[in-house]
Parts: C-alpha cells; sequence; structure tokens
C-alpha cells in the first residue's frame, strides 16, 4: 500500500475580511461599524469589546437587518437578514477584552423570503 503525500495547504485570502458590517437601529444609535473577519473555517463574525453597550442589545437568535459594505468601494453598501450566531466572551484565548459575535446572512439578493428563519 503506497501513502498519499499531504498536499501543500494553498493559502486563501478570506473574502469577508474586505468587508464591514454596521449596526444601527431605533435602540442602537448612534451605529456601530464593525470589520468583518473569518474566525473559524466555517464562520464569519466581529469582535466587540466586552464593555461595548452593543452587548445589550444583542442575543443569540435575534435576526436583524444589518448595512454590509466593501473596502473596495466604501459608497456601495447593502442591508441583510443577519441572524446572531453566537455571542461569546473570550477570557483566555488570542481575543481577551472582547467577545465574538458570530453572524449568518439568511436573505440573499434574489432569495425568497421562506429562507429566513427567526
Amino acid at each position: 500500500m503506497t501513502k498519499k503525500k499531504a498536499k501543500t495547504p494553498v493559502k486563501r485570502e478570506p473574502v469577508v475580511d474586505r468587508y464591514s458590517v454596521e449596526f444601527m437601529s431605533k435602540d442602537i444609535f448612534p451605529g456601530y461599524v464593525f470589520k468583518i473577519r473569518e474566525l473559524t473555517s466555517s464562520g464569519m463574525g466581529i469582535l466587540v469589546k466586552s464593555d461595548s453597550a452593543l452587548l445589550n442589545h444583542i442575543k443569540v437568535g435575534k435576526v436583524m437587518d444589518l448595512k454590509y459594505q466593501t473596502d473596495d468601494d466604501p459608497n456601495a453598501s447593502e442591508y441583510k437578514r443577519t441572524e446572531i450566531k453566537q455571542v461569546a466572551e473570550d477570557d483566555e484565548g488570542r481575543f481577551i477584552g472582547h467577545h465574538v459575535i458570530g453572524l449568518s446572512i439568511l436573505q440573499q439578493q434574489g432569495d425568497s423570503a421562506e429562507s429566513i428563519t427567526a
């Protein structure tokens, strides 16, 4: 039996790292803008300081219309239906003093309303 050589991983540039997301509503004013990060291989999110007032307005499962924009064209933006998937304090990892907020976009342009879950 021959052993297969492990392939060298191809370094890729995460697409989400070129985007920002804005949280703003009648309850969240002024708004908060965060750089989106690829926090895990399967999810995107943001880092929020542990003392941020934004944490009082979000919880896991909450669905919000958030404004996304690309660094390539800051004037081009769009609102996307987004679910808060995770709110976790990082007290011993890479982001001490922050909460990791996992985000999931529920509806893309052209998707039907049935794809939105609350």
